[in-house]
């Protein structure tokens, strides 16, 4: 029997993830004038989850039900960018992050988290 590759070997990974919501609000000024304001929303949330290799779509979907945004449609074709900060050495963190856009992103992300297995895993989305 062979052993698993890293890329076969399921593992949970603790992820402390920061999701920004930007929402358009519009306020009415006593003269009757509509302005439009762009406001900011951050939530940190931790999840653990589950990394594979096929897991992509199913990670997104944890993302948004841990945030309470549910009803944000995520499929394969579907979905949003996010950002992670790999750890240089250990307990030391590059200050530049590393773009997760497409399955292939999400792949070498866990290939990588797979070889290193980091305590826990900074995420960045901008939603």
């Amino acid at each position: 029997m062979s052993s698993p590759t890293p890329e076969e070997d399921n593992f949970l990974q603790s992820f402390s993830i920061l999701l920004t919501v930007y929402l358009k609000v519009k306020k009415t000024s006593m003269k009757g004038k509509t302005t439009s304001k762009e406001e900011k929303s951050t939530k940190m949330k931790e999840l653990l989850f589950t990394l594979s290799a096929s897991n992509y779509v199913k990670f997104l979907k944890a993302v948004l039900l841990k945030h309470g945004l549910a009803s944000y449609e995520v499929t394969e074709k579907k979905h949003f960018p996010l950002k992670y900060i790999p750890l240089k050495v250990k307990g030391q963190h590059i200050l530049d992050t590393i773009d997760v856009d497409n399955i292939i992103n999400y792949k070498d992300m866990v290939k990588k988290l797979l070889e290193e297995k980091p305590s826990t895993v900074k995420v960045f989305v901008d939603m």
